[in-house]
């Protein structure tokens, strides 16, 4: 590929494919050329309010890893996604009970996002999401390690930072739950693990929330509105007192978080030689971590996709057939019914806001804190994943504007 291009096609995918500084041993294995691809993330199944502001929908008695509670849908539901990846799994039963057909792909094919580090600036790469407003985000090119016939039953998401909104006592309150820390530069892990000029530059560009103020690893803050369509500035997230679910500007000496993120941590495995020209001259290799996700697929899907020259054609199934295009959008739809938990309460009378501020989770997180990460845990989150394939004309190689950026539309418009 001509530099020109080459060049193009990296700015046009929106650095998500830029090298990291530090390793990322879970990384494509395939190529990155020239592609029309692009994913968005929604959720049809977000709680809605009448024009009186009422919630319409209640809280449902639920059962989530063995810990009885109740279960709420969210209003909303948006933050800053690291990776999206297809995987292995088992999708949902067919007709009669029966495994719903599939040929499983022997490893996860991660479909856009970086691994768990860091670009050679410092930036965390992350890709802000709204699952009520979906926006496109480009495609990385790993489809082409799928083996071809590929049908994947589960979905791996890496996430950053989640914020969920739910409605209590008239009151709108924001979840936040955060998964890296902010600033990220002023974590012990990371400052053993990278040189100081790296350090500096994640101090200036690893922001997870701009303008936001400072937060652990596994905090939960909480803003509180009195209306739905209230948006919650940065500056507007309280941090909650442990011991007195009081609410407070400034961090708190016992701040509510979520221990399995805490002790997860940041991991920086050092070079047992020192710092390497492969590693960028740095002392180790970070994975920070974020929270992942996984989903059972409603019904499988079929992708993979492959090079030619400077292009890419993907691939799908459509009736027992293969069929092929030079543009990919995908919609993923997660199923967040009862996505917010609250462990321990058996009746709706019981959803106080003492009871938002102390002990509301996210389902997947508790399953995880409960289970561990896994199949078991996966299991309480469902998703389907739409298709869509476009059929313009490859544009010859040499042409460094053969594609502008602009994003497929999604599935079904």
């Amino acid at each position: 590929m001509p530099i020109r291009a080459r060049l193009l096609s990296m700015l046009l995918l929106l650095d998500l494919v830029a090298v990291s500084s530090c390793k990322d041993p879970g990384g494509p294995r395939g190529g990155n050329g020239r592609e029309r691809s692009a994913y968005f993330l929604t959720s049809s199944s977000l709680a809605k309010t009448s024009a009186l502001g009422l919630t319409l929908g209640s809280a449902a008695p639920c059962v989530v890893a063995g810990s009885q509670g109740l279960c709420v849908t969210p209003l909303r539901a948006r933050g800053k996604v690291v990776n999206l990846s297809l995987a292995i799994g088992e999708s949902e039963p067919g007709p009669g009970g029966a495994p719903a057909p599939h040929v499983p792909d022997r490893r996860p094919i991660r479909l856009f996002g970086s691994g768990e580090g860091l670009d050679r600036d410092g930036r965390v790469l992350l890709e802000a999401f709204d699952l009520a407003a979906p926006r496109a985000i480009p495609g990385q090119g790993a489809l082409t390690d799928a083996t071809p016939g590929s049908s994947f039953g589960g979905l791996d998401t890496l996430f950053g930072l989640v914020d969920v909104q739910i409605a209590i006592d008239a009151s709108f309150y924001t979840l936040r739950f955060a998964f890296y820390p902010q600033p990220l530069a002023d974590d012990p892990v990371v400052k053993s693990c990278v040189d100081a000029k790296l350090l500096e530059r994640i101090a200036a560009n690893g922001a997870l929330v701009e303008g936001g103020p400072s937060f652990a690893r596994g905090d939960v803050l909480v803003c509180e509105k009195s209306a739905a369509g209230d948006e919650c500035a940065p500056g507007d997230f309280r941090w909650i007192d442990r011991d007195t679910l009081a609410l407070s500007p400034t961090r708190p000496a016992r701040p509510r978080q979520i221990q399995h993120i805490v002790d997860q941590g940041i991991v920086c495995r050092m070079n047992p030689g020192g710092p390497n020209e492969g590693n960028h001259n740095q002392p180790g290799e970070l994975s920070l971590n974020g929270f992942r996700m996984g989903a059972r697929l409603t019904q499988p899907v079929a992708l993979w996709a492959r090079h030619e020259t400077c292009n890419t054609t993907f691939s799908t199934r459509e009736a027992g057939a293969t069929v092929d295009g030079t543009s990919l959008s995908a919609t993923v739809n997660y199923d967040l019914t009862g996505f917010v938990f609250f462990p321990g309460l058996t009746e709706a009378t019981q959803m106080t806001s003492a009871a938002v501020l102390g002990a509301a989770t996210l389902g997947p997180l508790a399953a995880v804190e409960r289970l561990g990460p896994g199949p078991a845990a996966s299991a309480t989150m469902k998703a389907t994943v739409s298709v869509a394939l476009g059929k313009e004309p490859h544009a010859p190689c040499d042409r460094a504007d053969a594609w502008d950026g602009a994003a497929p539309a999604p599935p079904g418009n």
